[in-house]
């Protein structure tokens, strides 16, 4: 048994310094020198406070092997990865729920577990508050006790959203003013440090990130005015165009489908029987491109032509497709009023060659 080698290892794998470990079993710097070396061992009782420290079992923590445990991590993360491609919520929380029997206490999982209910949340028309209160207990635990910047970062981001749902508007607030702003932001610092081909691709994924934020502003800006919101989608479907000027949307059709749609829902509220029915025939064209691109496939144009778009790594809060989406707007009343326009058989026949 190397118990002094397992705790190091623990402790590193937790960036723990000795100090801090001493401190939280309350025994001094020297006896946690004195372990790791092997000179001596601590006290059989002290067992498992360690091991509750580090999120393990006391048999793990005295046969621990930090290879195992990285892997059955790494496993896990990547069958989220598969299972958020899929859109499937229910199964990427069960997922990380077996992870936490596991390892009730592994941070990295439960900020994973906090960001895909909060998603779940979203997505689920009935926005459960009992879902809402777990991200925000989850995510304060993450905040206050993980010492990992990057995940306690994200955990911040996700406490902010929840806090805002469950009107706790001062919370989000606070956590908001404390982030750092977006000049001082990982991909800004890396455009600015960076050289050669390294900086061109970040400054291409710069691009669509920011076109990402847009997408939020374009959403966030909508009005109960239909014209307003018109003249917002089109904004937004001119930047892309702007971007993608090869046509080459890959992921994007998805935006300009959603976009689309937008626009139809707003000319319907005008009466507009021709440019509704147009848009929504514009949004599947959108739809089955997005479905049909290849798996995986190289930009083209200007500003992005150093990335590709790789189908298999995009993720979705929802298992619900463009098809039902679709199926489920033009059951809406809104719309019965274009369902005797010619183009509207076009819109229906489009609809069979969606997934």
């Amino acid at each position: 048994m190397d118990l002094g080698k397992h705790i190091k290892e623990l402790r590193n794998k937790n960036y723990m310094t000795q100090e801090v470990l001493a401190e939280i079993l309350g025994t001094s710097v020297q006896s946690i020198s004195r372990w790791e070396n092997s000179q001596t061992y601590p006290d059989i009782s002290m067992l498992p406070i360690i091991a509750n420290v580090f999120d393990v079992t006391i048999d793990q923590l005295l046969n621990y092997d930090i290879n195992t445990n990285t892997n059955y991590v790494q496993e896990l993360l990547s069958k989220d990865e598969k299972l958020a491609n899929l859109g499937d919520s229910i199964k990427r929380i069960e997922l990380y729920r077996e992870g936490l029997k596991k390892f009730p206490n592994n941070y990295v999982f439960m900020q994973k577990l906090a960001g895909v209910l909060l998603g779940f949340y979203y997505a689920d028309d009935t926005n459960r508050k009992d879902v809402l209160l777990e991200v925000i207990k989850l995510s304060e635990k993450v905040v206050t006790k993980c010492s990992d910047v990057k995940v306690r970062s994200s955990a911040s981001q996700t406490l902010c959203f929840a806090y805002s749902h469950n009107g706790e508007m001062e919370k989000a607030k606070e956590i908001a003013n404390g982030m750092p702003s977006i000049h001082s932001s990982k991909e800004r610092l890396l455009e600015s440090i960076l050289s050669g081909e390294e900086k061109q691709l970040q400054l291409q994924d710069n691009t669509l990130k920011l076109i990402e934020w847009f997408h939020s502003i374009i959403l966030g800006s909508r009005e109960k005015d239909p014209e307003h919101n018109i003249k917002l989608y089109k904004k937004y479907i001119s930047l892309l165009d702007v971007v993608f000027e090869e046509y080459d949307f890959g992921f994007y059709n998805i935006r300009l489908f959603d976009a689309y749609l937008g626009l139809a829902r707003n000319y319907a509220r005008l009466d507009d029987v021709e440019n509704t029915v147009n848009c929504l025939d514009t949004s599947l064209d959108y739809a089955i491109a997005y479905q049909r691109r290849p798996t995986r496939s190289k930009h083209k144009s200007l500003l992005v032509d150093k990335l590709f778009d790789e189908k298999d790594k995009t993720s979705k809060n929802t298992t619900i497709t463009e098809k039902q989406t679709i199926i489920i707007e033009l059951e809406k009343e809104i719309f019965n009023f274009v369902k005797n326009h010619v183009k509207y058989q076009s819109v229906l026949t489009k609809i069979k060659d969606i997934k």
